[in-house]
């Protein structure tokens, strides 16, 4: 509205913050002064959400986990643009309804939720190690990570009825050693050498222990063999928890149908699974029963997948040993990639992650021809610039021809303004200690305190000296970059930026923000 910014333009408040919704349920938190504007928050809601009886829950706006001299982008909450993320078996999962969720080693939590757009940022800081248990209750999605000892396991609660930020609880264990996580009904079960206890998820305590009685073995996840039994076929036994705590329960008898089993999987609707070496599944408490694989011998139970869909399996099949995925409701198998692992998830390739970013530069220059310019470790040069075939700002796949800088003095245009510079020596990226995250942050400074910001989630931060250029990040990927600047402006390819429209061309950017920002560099 003019005549509203008009009015904001005449007062003489030194600082206030103006929030915004429009029709389409876009967010916005601005900080005004009189330098400027700069976005703080966005959001999108579900207007008819929003606007139902339910009771809403409040949410912390203002981050408080980066200090408040870092890059815009860095205190924005949501982080505003989406990126590519290692879909490992290991540290990610698919999560009925939400789509994929993932762990970096970097310890920040990841969603894709839909094919074709990068992963969102939840959150960062997260606890290090590997994903281990999955479970979903009502709205409730948890999950049990971290390293294997007392102190490294923790629970991530992602509650998707209310705000969508995760919280993390310790389970309060009390075994040295734990071995193995698994779990049942929504009890997390840890089991050590011969020992197991109980964790209500909902809050990280213990719900109790209990012994593992001499003679049972663990097999695979809460299943035991008796292996004190006479004869060929051994009795299996359950652990789960009720009203009495951790309690040994039988599960069935290999003499029911006269052979062995080689594991006993839990599955939606079918109840526990027993599973054999032919690669065949067969229910014990329901009628359903998987063919086995054609030719498929001395099969060897590896996992199943956490949504327990699926059940790997390390067999010989035509007289070559692979790892074979067995989908339970229909019995389909096919071969499966990787290694050994105790889950496998089919569902993570059907979310490509085919984007590239580069991250590892030792410097920033402006080059000859009035480009900011990455150099790698080795020297080599990779300039930001507009390519006219692309439209789109691209960062090279290969490194730009070695120039030696220049001592005339270049004009170039941002708009309707003219600037006039000199090339420059690179400006080396540093490390600073005041950064409260576990990717890397390394910081360049120009003598008229520009800053550009290396971060080690493979983006560039930008903020002039000059308060009238908003600062701006770019997303370093290989070819056509996005970005985000910090009045709230998007550019480059939708798969960065999710729901949120983008709304201003790379030409434009180019223009009004990088040949700005260089040309005011002292």
């Amino acid at each position: 509205d003019q005549d509203f910014q008009q009015a904001l333009a005449a007062l003489t408040i030194p600082e206030l913050y103006i929030a915004t919704v429009d029709r389409q349920g876009e967010y916005r938190l601005v900080a005004r002064t009189q330098r400027g504007s700069r976005l703080l928050r966005e959001a999108h809601f579900e207007l008819d959400d929003v606007l139902s009886a339910r009771a809403q829950q409040s949410g912390e706006l203002l981050s408080t986990s980066v200090i408040d001299g870092d890059a815009a982008i860095l205190r924005t909450k949501p982080f505003p643009l989406r990126l590519p993320v290692n879909l490992q078996s290991d540290r990610a999962w698919h999560a009925p309804g939400l789509g994929v969720l993932a762990l970096t080693k970097d310890g920040r939590l990841m969603h894709v939720d839909q094919v074709g757009w990068g992963a969102q940022q939840l959150a960062e800081n997260m606890p290090p190690g590997q994903a281990h248990w999955y479970t979903v209750t009502g709205a409730h999605h948890y999950a049990v990570v971290g390293r294997k000892t007392r102190q490294g396991l923790f629970v991530i609660d992602l509650n998707t009825a209310s705000v969508f930020e995760p919280v993390v609880r310790r389970l309060e264990l009390t075994i040295d050693k734990p071995l193995a996580v698994d779990g049942h009904a929504g009890v997390c079960l840890v089991f050590a050498q011969d020992y197991v206890e109980a964790f209500d998820v909902s809050s990280g305590t213990g719900l109790g222990g209990l012994s593992i009685p001499q003679g049972l073995q663990r097999q695979h996840g809460r299943y035991f063999t008796n292996e004190n039994s006479s004869g060929p076929y051994r009795q299996w036994y359950a652990l789960a928890y009720g009203a009495e705590g951790l309690v040994f329960a039988e599960a069935f008898d290999e003499q029911w149908q006269k052979r062995r089993a080689i594991g006993v999987v839990d599955a939606e609707k079918v109840g526990p699974l027993c599973v054999y070496s032919d690669g065949s599944l067969r229910s014990i408490s329901v009628d359903h029963t998987t063919k086995p694989i054609n030719d498929c011998v001395r099969a060897k139970l590896v996992g199943t997948s956490r949504d327990h869909q699926w059940v790997v399996l390390r067999a010989q099949h035509n007289g070559i040993t692979s790892l074979h995925a067995v989908e339970i409701a229909t019995g389909r198998h096919e071969r499966a990639s990787g290694s050994d692992n105790t889950y496998w998830e089919p569902e993570l390739s059907r979310y490509p992650m085919n984007r590239t970013v580069r991250h590892r530069f030792r410097a920033i220059m402006v080059d000859e021809k009035g480009r900011l310019t990455l150099i790698a470790h080795n020297g080599e040069r990779f300039p930001l610039q507009l390519s006219a075939e692309l439209q789109a700002i691209v960062l090279p796949r290969k490194a730009a021809p070695p120039a030696e800088l220049e001592s005339i003095s270049v004009t170039i245009m941002s708009g309707s303004q003219e600037y006039s510079y000199k090339p420059q020596a690179a400006i080396p990226f540093e490390r600073e200690d005041d950064a409260e995250s576990r990717y890397d942050l390394r910081h360049a400074h120009w003598p008229d305190g520009s800053t550009a910001v290396l971060d080690g989630r493979g983006l560039l931060h930008l903020r002039s000296a000059d308060a009238t250029i908003p600062e701006f990040s770019i997303v370093l990927t290989q070819g056509a970059t996005a970005g985000w600047v910090s009045d709230g402006r998007r550019w480059g390819p939708q798969w960065f930026h999710g729901h949120h429209p983008v709304t201003t061309s790379a030409e434009s950017i180019y223009q009004e923000l990088f040949q700005a920002f260089v040309g005011r560099l002292p």
